[in-house]
């Protein structure tokens, strides 16, 4: 069940790319999570008079981490391809444990360490190498990172507060946060809450509703049922995911020395997950 969240992931970013030049990211962001929302607040709605004032804690912090990871995301996605974007986002499987270090005082091992050198020096592949085909593309993986790191805390967050009986009211709470924040961010920002163009709301209601209502079901009801790292071995799928779709969606390919970045992201999460 876990192998499909990044597949779900992976086939979002095409669906967020092709849709940014109709609309603004937080604008595409409220729709996705707007409809998304509709489905689990039918399904599980009626737990939230029933959670306690933690699990709403949790779902608030939660919520606007998840927020935070899809809106630079989509920012980033303006100016980057999806292969980029699914390598950096590879990311996360190294600084989950470099969070978990530095929030919950935990040890980070030696091959965490040597897999985030590995990585950087992937990144910096990725970044430095030109793609004429792109305008203001460091810009763009830059955004993508911060999105990365608030990816990792999301699933630090979920690892930590989601419980078989939690997990229902902190799924509908995130996903309702999230879409309070985008759409508040989309009228203030933007100026503009929904698109003229119809494959615009194709890509937000096949994101919204698979990508993640069924992704974060899936991620809050079974995550907690395995170890975090044969998690962290699931995620760490989600670039392969995200550069096949970009090329099956919208043809876009790693250039030169980018595959060389990537294979290098690759092996920092192997080396990680090694730990």
């Amino acid at each position: 069940m876990l192998l499909l969240v990044p597949a779900l992931w992976g086939w979002g970013y095409p669906l967020i790319r092709e849709s940014m030049g109709a609309i603004g990211p937080l604008g595409f962001l409220w729709l996705r999570f707007g409809i998304a929302l509709i489905p689990l607040a039918a399904l599980y709605g009626g737990t939230l008079p029933r959670a306690t004032r933690s699990t709403w804690s949790h779902g608030v912090v939660t919520g606007i981490a998840l927020f935070l990871a899809y809106a630079f995301l989509n920012a980033g996605l303006v100016h980057t391809t999806t292969p980029r974007a699914g390598f950096v986002i590879g990311l996360r499987v190294i600084l989950v444990p470099l969070l978990a270090a530095g929030l919950f005082g935990l040890r980070v091992a030696g091959a965490v360490r040597v897999a985030a050198v590995v990585s950087l020096l992937g990144v910096a592949l990725l970044f430095l190498t030109r793609d004429e085909s792109l305008d203001g593309a460091i810009t763009g993986d830059l955004l993508v990172l911060a999105s990365a790191l608030f990816f990792a805390l999301h699933v630090l967050l979920v690892g930590r507060f989601s419980t078989p009986e939690t997990f229902a009211p902190l799924l509908v709470l995130q996903v309702a946060i999230a879409t309070l924040l985008s759409a508040a961010g989309a009228w203030l920002l933007e100026a503009r809450l929904l698109p003229d163009a119809a494959f615009v709301w194709t890509n937000a209601l096949l994101a919204g509703l698979f990508a993640t209502a069924l992704a974060f079901w899936i991620q809050n009801g079974y995550q907690f049922r395995i170890d975090p790292s044969r998690a962290g071995v699931i995620y760490a799928t989600e670039p392969l995911f995200a550069t096949s779709f970009g090329f099956l969606y919208l043809g876009e390919v790693l250039q030169g020395w980018q595959w060389g970045g990537a294979l290098l992201i690759c092996a920092g999460m192997v080396i990680a997950l090694r730990r």
